[in-house]
C-alpha cells in the first residue's frame, strides 16, 4: 500500500450530536386528548420501544407515553453501542452464583444481542 493511502478509513467520533438524533425526524406527536388504553408504558426510549413491541401483539391499545421525543433522554446519551457482554466477567459470576448459571447469564446476553439484530432487520431500522 502506499504511504499516501491508509489502510483505515478515519472517522470523526464526537460529532456534538448523538447517533440516535442524526435522522432528524421527528417521531411522535403531543398528546391534546384524553385516550384509553390497555397499557401506558412511560418512556418512550430503547426500553420503553422494547416493551411495547413485546405488548403490542397481546393488548389492543399499548400506548407510549413521554415528556421529550422518543429516544431522547438516556437513550439519547447512551453511546448506541451494542456487546454481548454482561458487566461481570465469566469467571467472578461463576464463582458468585455457579458454572451453569453464569454461563446460562452470559448465553442470554449473546441471544439478546442476536434478537435486536433480527428486529432491526425486520422492521427496516437501519
Amino acid at each position: 500500500m502506499s504511504p499516501s493511502r491508509s489502510a483505515t478509513v478515519e472517522k470523526k467520533l464526537r460529532a456534538g450530536v448523538s447517533v440516535w438524533a442524526r435522522s432528524g425526524k421527528r417521531l411522535g406527536r403531543p398528546l391534546t386528548d384524553s385516550l384509553r388504553a390497555d397499557i401506558v408504558i412511560v418512556g418512550a426510549g430503547v426500553s420503553g420501544a422494547f416493551m411495547a413491541r413485546a405488548l403490542a401483539p397481546r393488548y389492543e391499545r399499548v400506548v407510549v407515553v413521554d415528556r421529550r421525543p422518543p429516544a431522547h433522554g438516556s437513550t439519547m446519551a447512551s453511546t448506541a453501542m451494542l456487546q454481548f457482554e454482561i458487566d461481570t466477567p465469566l469467571t467472578v459470576l461463576a464463582n458468585k452464583i455457579g458454572a451453569a448459571k453464569a454461563a446460562r447469564a452470559w448465553r442470554r446476553s449473546w441471544q439478546a444481542t442476536q434478537d435486536l439484530v433480527r428486529i432491526v432487520r425486520a422492521e427496516n431500522i437501519a
